[in-house]
């Protein structure tokens, strides 16, 4: 017995379902045309300054040894250390 309410209420959705009136379809906008695309620059050529030489103290350690240099606007120093022994440059 509890089929018959099912398949009557099963039945009336159903109905209800298929005489549902569809919603008109909206036309579809016109595409708007594209703006031009923007020219791009030509990229300038920047000379380059030639490399100087930087005032600073810069160590290297290696298998060979220690190296250490020291620049200034003024001198340059270097020392190193190996398994022969040491060396010390200083230019003015």
């Amino acid at each position: 017995m509890k089929r018959i309410p099912f398949l009557l209420m099963l039945l009336s959705v159903m109905a209800v379902a298929s005489c549902k009136k569809d919603a008109p379809v909206p036309p579809s906008p016109v595409p708007a045309e594209a703006p031009p695309p923007t020219p791009v620059p030509a990229p300038t050529a920047v000379p380059e300054a030639p490399p100087k030489a930087e005032d600073g103290t810069s160590v290297s350690v290696g298998k060979d040894g220690i190296g250490v240099s020291t620049n200034s606007t003024t001198t340059k120093t270097e020392v190193s250390v190996n398994k022969d022994g040491a060396a010390v440059n200083v230019k003015k």
